[in-house]
């Protein structure tokens, strides 16, 4: 039995893609320029029309726009890509940044970056002694911490938390080789060899 029946498409106009900053995170009050650029792709069902894109700078925390400028696209087949260019920017003031990309059809959607502005901490981290011998060895070691600001009794981005995790990680792998690895092998063997 054969059955009939309709089917409507409907024309959507639709883009996703990328926004990005070059390069995405700057130090505040280095007076730093930064490429924004876009890559949309046309993910409708008819061809995007020849419109103008306009890329908003969002600042994430106050929700205040920091910055704003637009790129002519050309009209972009289905399934095509538009690269867009905005040029560069060079932000005033240090923060956590959304870069939004729309058209002045919101329905055609939004697509979205980051860019962070601000304190870039730079850190080393020296100990007095390079080589350890198997079991306990005593040692030093100094952290220095610059490039970000610090509140009293607290670290803000620091990376004294990784510091601490690849130390304990090196202690902990030290500890199992010196109790199975070769060395502790051949450990075994000559204390069984000198108890006969």
């Amino acid at each position: 039995m054969d059955r009939q029946g309709t089917t409507t498409i409907t024309a959507a106009s639709h883009f996703s893609g990328t926004v990005a900053a070059d390069p995405p995170v700057i130090r505040a009050g280095l007076n730093q320029a930064v490429a924004l650029t876009a890559t949309l792709r046309n993910d409708g069902n008819i061809p995007l029309p020849a419109q103008t894109y306009t890329l908003t700078v969002v600042n994430t925390k106050t929700s205040g726009v920091a910055y704003t400028t637009s790129a002519a696209g050309a009209q972009t087949a289905v399934s095509a890509l538009l690269p867009l260019d905005f040029g560069s920017w060079t932000p005033t003031d240090g923060g956590d940044y959304r870069l939004d990309v729309a058209s002045a059809d919101a329905s055609q959607g939004t697509v979205s970056g980051k860019l962070y502005v601000g304190d870039a901490a730079k850190a080393t981290f020296t100990v007095d002694k390079t080589v350890c011998t198997d079991g306990h060895a005593d040692g030093q070691g100094d952290g220095q911490h610059h490039g970000s600001g610090r509140c009293p009794g607290q670290h803000q981005r620091s990376l004294a938390p990784l510091i601490r995790t690849a130390i304990q990680s090196s202690v902990t792998y030290n500890d199992t080789q010196a109790a199975t690895g070769p060395c502790a092998t051949v450990a075994k063997a000559a204390t069984s060899k000198a108890k006969r």
